[in-house]
């Protein structure tokens, strides 16, 4: 809970942006649900996220899925850092186009069910069991053919790496919605991504 006022002194409103790393001091009470925090300060400065129109729309979409797939009482150290580097990484890059689509791949890792290829020649990927297979699934979630061929390619990238993998626009929209599909077919608690829509516009 984060109290703000009128004095310039206590306005943190700049503070709470979307995916801010910040710092805060707080006195923990066992009994207590909500804590106050004392004081509060950017614990990193962007030099781009902020002030670049894509990186900051990238980043309310990225800050929506994290908000509506992470429950309040989650403590996760390792999804902590992997969030931190990925930040950092992105507020230097210079090219983003396919970030997101990285990000929310290697976010599927810390929630439990990173995409498998069992075998190469696997002819379908099958997103409700998150792996391919030879057997045609019996449901619709699956893929085949080239998006299954794209879908292993963005497997196990680097950040380096993930700009090297030349999507056209419709493509890079079409991997963004299989993701966020594939997210909401594991995670009952995933809801619809109001933010996804601004950026379909943005890498249209």
């Amino acid at each position: 809970m984060i109290r703000s006022g009128k004095s310039a002194k206590s306005n943190v409103g700049p503070l709470l942006q979307p995916l801010n790393i910040v710092e805060l001091t707080a006195n923990f009470k066992e009994n207590q649900k909500m804590i106050t925090p004392k004081n509060l300060r950017l614990a990193v400065n962007y030099h781009s996220i902020p002030f670049d129109p894509v990186k900051t729309a990238v980043a309310l979409f990225l800050d929506e899925v994290l908000y509506k797939t992470i429950a309040d009482d989650y403590q996760n150290g390792d999804l902590f850092t992997f969030l931190e580097f990925s930040l950092l990484t992105f507020d230097q890059l210079e090219s983003t186009r396919n970030f997101h689509l990285w990000f929310l791949m290697e976010l599927t890792r810390y929630y439990g069910f990173y995409p498998q290829e069992q075998d190469v020649s696997d002819v379908y990927f099958d997103l409700m069991q998150g792996e391919t297979t030879s057997l045609r699934p019996s449901h619709r979630h699956y893929l085949e053919g080239p998006w299954k061929a794209r879908w292993i390619e963005l497997l196990d990238k680097k950040t380096e790496e993930v700009n090297e993998i030349l999507y056209s626009g419709s493509e890079r929209k079409y991997m963004l919605e299989l993701l966020i599909t594939y997210i909401q077919l594991h995670l009952e608690s995933a809801r619809e991504i109001k933010s996804l829509a601004i950026l379909r516009e943005v890498f249209s």
